[in-house]
């Protein structure tokens, strides 16, 4: 629901745009692109920490998890698979996901042979993958589901019979509660769970056993999540607008009076941190006029000026990219010149930046992750989408990437690596996902609409595809 804002201006268009090379070479010319043989089955690799494929100690170890048929498996780095869950035998599952949350897993999976005929099997499992509930909902196809850190699952769907919003919630001990109160908008708190209740137009904290929402705000200020708690912005009150660091009790408030017109109704938060961190855009028509970072856990918030550093980058008409927050505390954002754009590191605490990766240009949508120390700059040109070409033209730079780009980057092994990547729209397409120790990517296989991920090894430059059958859900924690 955090994508909400821009849902319904970032939709696919009809058509595949031309295809495109695989990969680029890196920066020191080696071959990146990926051999035809499978890693796992090559009987001289030897399974170096944090990255992709290879035998040896550690190389039992799942890393990776998705689907074979209509089961859920883990992967592990020698290519053997563990059949997590089965699947529901009342039909063929529809997707699986896999949730992971202070130690526990959950699968969550759904299928639907017709309106009457549907469901979810969910399974709650512990830091050791023991089982420790299972449970298949009948009449209900859940579509959201959150992971709290002490083992309460919630999902929310659909019933056949109503179509009313369901919060199912499975708790650590396997006992299953339906309540028809509105749709779960983030992991449970406490005692309390955070919903939506589309009707009522409200998002608010429902207790257990209760059915009157507490702490309710209009469904324009959804929770957005914020490691094990979430966010809001409260812009009710317009003489005192506040981002709420929220529990179902006590949320923290930092207001906003001193650093956000009051006059100002299009505000709304576009990205956070695990560590309590918002970023608010200031909306005026389809352009950001003031882009504010608040952190809600020191109680501060101060505007980003891009005065001196270039100009954002704009997204056509659906707005200019947002700044991204990485797991390190800085600010990620791509600021332009009349020939391409760089994307520029931040550190709020200090004020000192430094650029990132090579120039790109010709984007519309740019996205900055990190996970221990490996960075990937994703870059968008917007082709698939109804967000049109930038509102100021490109022009001529031969040393710039251009368009649908990846760049993976350990700075401090001085490893870059640069590669084509499909159409993409930042949020809706491409997630670029890093392996924990940063060794492995799953980036596509080839730069064509829809392609399948593969593995990218950041240590070695080695490209592979996963196993045959097994189709890439994410990484393990």
């Amino acid at each position: 629901m955090r994508d909400s804002l821009l849902l319904l201006l970032i939709l696919p268009l009809l058509g595949c745009p031309p295809d495109r090379d695989a990969g680029d070479p890196p920066a020191d010319d080696d071959d990146a692109s990926a051999d035809d043989d499978d890693a796992v089955d090559d009987d001289d690799a030897v399974f170096e920490e944090g990255g992709c494929w290879g035998t040896g100690p550690g190389s039992d170890v799942p890393f990776a998890w998705g689907r074979r048929g209509d089961a859920l498996v883990l992967l592990a780095h020698d290519g053997s698979e563990t059949v997590l869950h089965e699947g529901a035998a009342d039909g063929p599952m529809q997707a699986w996901q896999l949730l992971q949350a202070g130690g526990w897993m959950a699968a969550y999976g759904s299928w639907w042979n017709t309106n009457e005929d549907r469901g979810t099997a969910v399974a709650l499992y512990d830091s050791n993958g023991d089982t420790v509930a299972s449970r298949v909902v009948d009449g209900v196809t859940g579509w959201e589901a959150f992971l709290a850190p002490d083992g309460i699952l919630t999902f929310w769907g659909g019933t056949a019979a109503s179509g009313e919003e369901i919060t199912v919630k499975i708790n650590a001990d396997g006992s299953v509660e339906e309540t028809p109160y509105g749709r779960p908008a983030g992991p449970a708190q406490l005692g309390a769970v955070p919903v939506c209740q589309t009707a009522q137009g409200v998002c608010g904290w429902l207790p257990d056993g209760d059915t009157e929402l507490f702490g309710a705000l209009p469904s324009g200020a959804p929770f957005w999540p914020s490691g094990d708690r979430l966010l809001r912005f409260n812009g009710s009150d317009p003489a005192q607008p506040a981002v709420m660091l929220e529990s179902p009790w006590y949320p923290a408030f930092t207001f906003l009076d001193d650093s956000l017109p009051a006059d100002a109704p299009n505000t709304a938060i576009v990205a956070t941190s695990d560590d309590g961190v918002a970023i608010l855009g200031q909306y005026a028509g389809w352009e950001v006029a003031t882009w504010l970072v608040v952190d809600a856990q020191q109680n501060t918030a101060f505007e980003l000026d891009l005065e001196g550093r270039g100009e954002a980058v704009d997204g056509g008409i659906c707005g200019a990219s947002v700044p991204s927050l990485p797991s390190d505390g800085t600010l990620v954002y791509p600021v332009r010149d009349d020939a391409s754009a760089r994307f520029v590191r931040l550190d709020p605490q200090t004020g000192s930046e430094e650029p990132l990766g090579a120039p790109v240009r010709d984007f519309l949508f740019a996205e900055a992750t990190l996970r221990d120390g490996t960075w990937a700059l994703t870059t968008g040109d917007g082709t698939d989408t109804f967000c049109g070409g930038s509102q100021r033209p490109w022009e001529a730079d031969p040393d710039a990437l251009s368009g649908n780009t990846i760049q993976l980057l350990r700075p401090q092994d001085g490893l870059v690596w640069e590669l084509d990547a499909p159409p993409m729209a930042s949020g809706y397409g491409l997630k670029v996902g890093l392996s924990v120790g940063g060794g492995c990517a799953s980036v596509p296989e080839s730069a064509e609409w829809q392609a399948t991920l593969g593995s990218f090894d950041v240590l070695t430059g080695e490209r592979q595809p996963f196993p045959d059958g097994f189709e890439f859900g994410g990484w393990l924690d």
